[in-house]
C-alpha cells in the first residue's frame, strides 16, 4: 500500500512539473457511447460523451489511430472513421492535454473494404483497405473485373491497406473496384468510384495535364445544352495550340511582325489575366510549374505564369529570353528534366536551355544561351521525352532515311532506330486568305526549301 501511494504521488509530481497545469476549464473526458456498434474499415462512427476539449482530439480504435476526427463546438460529439488495420476493441479518446477516456464496450470491426479518394483521374493514386478478411489470405484487385491492379495479402487479423495507381483506362462516372479472395473463401466486394479524364477545363486536380481526349461529363445527351461562356479577343489569329494549366488558358497568336501571348481564366466565366507582346508570331507554348514558356520565330521567352513577377497593369515582360537563329521557326517547346528543349524547324537544330534561367544566363534583362545543341539533316518535330532521361527525336538522315534518334538529357547520343516509313512532307491548307493558297510542294523524297514564314505552314 505504501509503495502504491508513493507511485501515485510520483506520477502527480511528474505531471505537474513536466506537463504543467491543465488549462482552465479543461474537463476530464468521458465516452458515454458510440454508434454504430460495429462496422468495417472506413465506416463512420459517431462518439458521444463529455469533455472532448481542448482540441484537437485523437481517436483510437483498439490502439489504431483514426485520421482527422471532427469534434463539435460543445465538445460532446466526435465523428471518426474506422482506420486501416483496426481490430475489435475499445474506442479511446485523447484530448490535447493528454487526458483520455475509453468506451465501456468494444467496437467490433467487421468484414468490408473501402477506397479513397472516390473521385480521381488516370495516373492518380488510390488507397484500398480491407478489414476482417480471412487471415493470411490473398485478395485480387481489379477495375470493372477487366483491368488488374495486382493482389495483396492480409495480415493475421485479415486486414490490409495498399496504394495503387490508376492505369490509363477510359473515364466513366461509375467505375467499380472489384476485390476477390484468391486463396480463401469470402464475399466479393464491389466499390464504386468516378474516373475523370484530363479534359475539359476546369482541372479537378493540380496534377491533371489536360491531354486526354474523352470526358464522361460531355456526351451526345448533353452537348446541346452547352453555350458560349465568354469571348476574349487577342491581337491576331491563333498561331499555336492552346495550353491549359493551373486554371489558366494560354493562347498564342500573331501575324508577320506582331505576336501575343494571351492568358485567360479557365474557370467560371473566364476573363483576362495578363498578356505579353512580341515582334513575331507565337509558334508554341509550354507551361511547367509557375513558368510559362513561349517561342516565336526567333526567340524563346520565359514568363511568370501567374502574371506577377515582371508584370504591370496586365502586361508582362519575360523573366528571361533565349535568342534563337533568325530563321529558327521553332516547334512548341518541351519542358522536362529541368530543361527546355526547342526544336528549330528552320535550322534543323535541337537547342536545350536551363528551365530555371540560371545556367548559361546573364545580363539585365537576362538572356540565356544553350546548355547544348545538336544539328540534324532534317528535323520532323519536337522531341518526345521519357522518365528515364531519354529524348526521342524524329529525323531524316543525309541518306534520306527517316529514323528516331535517341539522346540522353545531356546531349549524348544513345542509339537510333532502323529506317522508318516516310512522314508527310506537305503543310496543311492555308487557313487565311491573307496567306498564299498553295501547299508546300516538296515531295517526301527530297529536302525542299521551306515555305515563306507565315501561319500557313507552322505546325
Amino acid at each position: 500500500m505504501r509503495l502504491r501511494a508513493a507511485s501515485v504521488v510520483f506520477v502527480a509530481v511528474f505531471l505537474a512539473l513536466f506537463l504543467g497545469p491543465l488549462p482552465a476549464g479543461a474537463a476530464t473526458p468521458a465516452v458515454t457511447g458510440f454508434t454504430p456498434a460495429s462496422g468495417p474499415v472506413g465506416a463512420k462512427v459517431v462518439i458521444t460523451g463529455t469533455g472532448f476539449s481542448p482540441k484537437p482530439v485523437t481517436v483510437q480504435f483498439n490502439g489504431v489511430t483514426s485520421a482527422s476526427p471532427k469534434v463539435n463546438a460543445a465538445g460532446t460529439k466526435i465523428t471518426a472513421f474506422v482506420p486501416p488495420f483496426a481490430t475489435s476493441g475499445p474506442i479511446r479518446v485523447y484530448t490535447a492535454t493528454g487526458q483520455y477516456a475509453d468506451s465501456a464496450g468494444p467496437f467490433t470491426v467487421t468484414f468490408g473494404a473501402t477506397l479513397s479518394p472516390k473521385v480521381l483521374f488516370t495516373g492518380q493514386k488510390m488507397r484500398i483497405s480491407g478489414s476482417a478478411y480471412p487471415p493470411y489470405s490473398d485478395v485480387s484487385l481489379s477495375i470493372n473485373g477487366t483491368t488488374p491492379l495486382g493482389g495483396v495479402a492480409t495480415d493475421a487479423n485479415g486486414n490490409f491497406s495498399v496504394v495503387r495507381t490508376i492505369p490509363d483506362i477510359p473515364p466513366g462516372q461509375i467505375q467499380m473496384l472489384d476485390l476477390d479472395c484468391v486463396s480463401a473463401v469470402c464475399d466479393s466486394a464491389f466499390l464504386p468510384f468516378s474516373l475523370f479524364s484530363d479534359w475539359p477545363q476546369t482541372r479537378y486536380h493540380a496534377g491533371q495535364s489536360g491531354f486526354n481526349d474523352a470526358e464522361w461529363r460531355v456526351d451526345t445527351g448533353d452537348v446541346s445544352t452547352m453555350h458560349r461562356r465568354y469571348d476574349e479577343t487577342g491581337c491576331c489569329q491563333a498561331t499555336a495550340p492552346m495550353v491549359e494549366k493551373g486554371g489558366r488558358l494560354f493562347l498564342g497568336s500573331g501575324f508577320n511582325n506582331a505576336g501575343q501571348l494571351l492568358v485567360l481564366k479557365a474557370l467560371a466565366n473566364g476573363g483576362f489575366l495578363w498578356s505579353a507582346n512580341f515582334g513575331r508570331p507565337v509558334t508554341g507554348i509550354a507551361v511547367e510549374g509557375d513558368v510559362a514558356y513561349a517561342v516565336t520565330w526567333d526567340t524563346l521567352y520565359a514568363f511568370d505564369a501567374k502574371g506577377v513577377t515582371n508584370c504591370n497593369g496586365g502586361t508582362c515582360l519575360p523573366l528571361w529570353t533565349a535568342p534563337l537563329s533568325s530563321t529558327a521557326y521553332p516547334f512548341p517547346p518541351v519542358v522536362a528534366f529541368g530543361k527546355v528543349f526547342v526544336g528549330e524547324f528552320g535550322t534543323q537544330t535541337l537547342a536545350v536551355f536551363d528551365a530555371a534561367g540560371i545556367t548559361n544566363c546573364s545580363g539585365n534583362p537576362k538572356a540565356c544561351t544553350p546548355l547544348w545543341s545538336v544539328g540534324f539533316n532534317w528535323l520532323h518535330g519536337p522531341p518526345a521525352v521519357s522518365g528515364g532521361g531519354r529524348l526521342f527525336v524524329s529525323i531524316r538522315t543525309n541518306t534520306g532515311a527517316n529514323k528516331v534518334a535517341v539522346y540522353d538529357e545531356y546531349g549524348g547520343f544513345v542509339t537510333q532506330s532502323a529506317a522508318l516509313g516516310a512522314p508527310s512532307c506537305r503543310a496543311p491548307p492555308c487557313p487565311s486568305p491573307r496567306c498564299p493558297a498553295e501547299r508546300w510542294p516538296s515531295p517526301c523524297g527530297t529536302q525542299g526549301t521551306p515555305p515563306p514564314p507565315s501561319t500557313c505552314w507552322m505546325r
